[in-house]
């Protein structure tokens, strides 16, 4: 990397991450993905990581890498969005150019994403030299968390969470993100989703897990004698002998519950208190 891109990058990133601060349209569309990220990718959560203002990158603004492919970023919250847009030769089309130069070098599986909130921006004919690597996503400037999530974004999730509970994860999700600088900072959704729980003493469910995780548990407890169980918002409440356990429905416990052949209640309690 030539000294001009390394002052450029300096420069963009001490931009964006002061930009960050208070930044709503980033910090929604940052909310948006790890609701519906831990949706597709519900079982393997600890493989998927999201890291925002990253460093030494071109398309920085947020990058998501799972356990299939890196996908960089850069969100527009401005009107007359072009690929032309920039200041001299640093457009962001040439953002977009060395940003893949950097990914192919590093022999990289990605894919570059630009968000733009304006309807009428002039950037749905990708350039061709990026076109191969590149897609565009319209995400609509919210004027609240409330607007976002009654939104057709959460389509996926209206199906098994009512709309009351999607807001409670979305403002949860969202106080939890900003109450941290996260800038630079590479995350797992299944460590941040433990940040949420510390903060607001609540578990956001593994919604994707809903119909398989049911019949893995009615499979399993009821051949444990002496423990009441019930599932509620994502959880499973476990109760024996006045003792009461709640965990997250996850891949750890479901897991452990398959591969479970003690069925006796302390040894359930036991294996519950070690995910």
């Amino acid at each position: 990397m030539s000294k001009s891109d390394s002052n450029y990058l300096m420069h963009k990133h001490t931009g964006g991450v002061s930009n960050s601060r208070g930044n709503t349209y980033e910090n929604y569309y940052v909310v948006k993905e790890i609701l519906l990220l831990s949706l597709q990718y519900s079982k393997c959560l600890e493989s998927v990581f999201l890291t925002q203002q990253k460093s030494d990158c071109f398309v920085d603004d947020l990058v998501i890498r799972n356990p299939d492919i890196r996908i960089y970023c850069q969100l527009k919250n401005q009107q007359s969005l072009t690929w032309s847009s920039g200041k001299g030769d640093r457009t962001l089309l040439s953002d977009f150019k060395r940003q893949a130069e950097l990914c192919r070098k590093n022999g990289e599986v990605f894919k570059l994403r630009l968000v733009y909130s304006a309807s009428d921006a002039d950037i749905n004919g990708v350039p061709a030299d990026i076109s191969d690597c590149t897609e565009c996503e319209f995400f609509n400037g919210y004027s609240s968390l409330s607007q976002m999530v009654q939104s057709d974004v959460f389509n996926g999730w209206r199906k098994t969470c009512p709309l009351d509970k999607m807001d409670e994860y979305a403002t949860m999700v969202l106080g939890t993100w900003c109450s941290q600088d996260r800038n630079d900072t590479e995350v797992s959704i299944s460590k941040f989703f433990t940040q949420v729980e510390s903060k607001f003493h609540a578990k956001i469910p593994a919604i994707g897990y809903d119909e398989s995780a049911h019949s893995i548990i009615a499979a399993v407890l009821p051949k444990i004698a002496g423990i009441e169980y019930q599932i509620a918002d994502g959880s499973l409440l476990i109760s024996y002998q006045g003792t009461q356990v709640s965990c997250l429905i996850n891949s750890k416990l479901l897991d452990m519950l398959k591969g479970l052949t003690d069925y006796r209640a302390n040894n359930l309690l036991l294996n519950i208190f070690k995910l």
